[in-house]
């Protein structure tokens, strides 16, 4: 439900989206090509966020610095510190989300 909901939030923009549909795809993802940022819902199938968030930082790949955004309906503010670069608070509100991919990548 979540990838539905950033995918309809940045529709409008000129964004280039690449969806996994659970942590493990993700993290098989993150291994082949470099990414602005990622967006990572804490409660997925198969591997949870945190767990993919800490084999992303962990490897030597084109991931390990790249900006990681979290989505949690219970966010834990040692998370933000620990792995991810941002927590956001399900649901996710428009504006959260842009402010803080503009603020982790650079760019806006």
């Amino acid at each position: 439900m979540n990838r539905k909901l950033v995918r309809a939030i940045l529709a409008s923009s000129n964004i280039e989206l690449t969806e996994a549909e659970d942590g493990e795809a993700a993290v098989a993802s993150c291994t082949r090509r470099p990414f602005d940022v990622i967006l990572m819902d804490l409660k997925m199938p198969v591997m949870d966020g945190r767990q993919a968030a800490m084999q992303i930082r962990s490897s030597n790949g084109p991931n390990s610095s790249t900006p990681i955004l979290a989505f949690s309906a219970e966010p834990d503010p040692r998370l933000e510190a620990s792995i991810f670069d941002a927590v956001l608070t399900k649901p996710i509100r428009t504006g959260d989300l842009i402010e803080a991919i503009a603020r982790t990548t650079g760019y806006g």
